[in-house]
């Protein structure tokens, strides 16, 4: 007989804990944003330790954004790409990167996103063996790699 499964709906969502983890991208998709209409990639990850936490985020190629967008390429890349839109979302599939992220309650939903300015790459750094710390990547005392 198995144990009955135990639901607290005020407790916060179990599968949502920040910090600094190691990310796969397990979806890139090209199309345009809704604000702005600027071409985007949007990116969906799985966190390599629990595959069931999900987190995604947006590459915006526009004026306002591109630096943004850039710093967090290069994590994905660290040595650098050039080429199609197309083939960039298409590379994207299977790289892992560490994300530092944060709880993001909006309307209602809540969901992983990474800290814009948080570790080397705009809340991203390049995946090392050893992990973060010894890539040199400093995180608050309270996430400890």
């Amino acid at each position: 007989m198995s144990q009955e499964a135990e639901i607290d709906l005020s407790a916060p969502n179990p599968y949502l804990t920040p910090g600094v983890h190691l990310w796969r991208v397990d979806k890139a998709e090209r199309g345009v944003s809704k604000s702005s209409g600027n071409d985007q990639i949007t990116v969906a990850f799985s966190r390599v330790d629990s595959p069931g936490t999900k987190m995604k985020d947006y590459l915006t190629l526009s004026a306002g954004a591109y630096d943004s967008t850039r710093q967090k390429l290069l994590a994905f890349f660290p040595q650098g790409y050039k080429g199609s839109l197309a083939d960039l979302a298409f590379q994207l599939i299977g790289v892992r990167v560490y994300a530092h992220t944060e709880v993001n309650d909006f309307q209602g939903n809540s969901s992983l996103r990474p800290i814009r300015g948080a570790l080397t790459h705009n809340g991203y750094a390049p995946f090392v063996e050893g992990g973060p710390a010894t890539a040199g990547y400093v995180a608050p005392d309270d996430i400890p790699f």
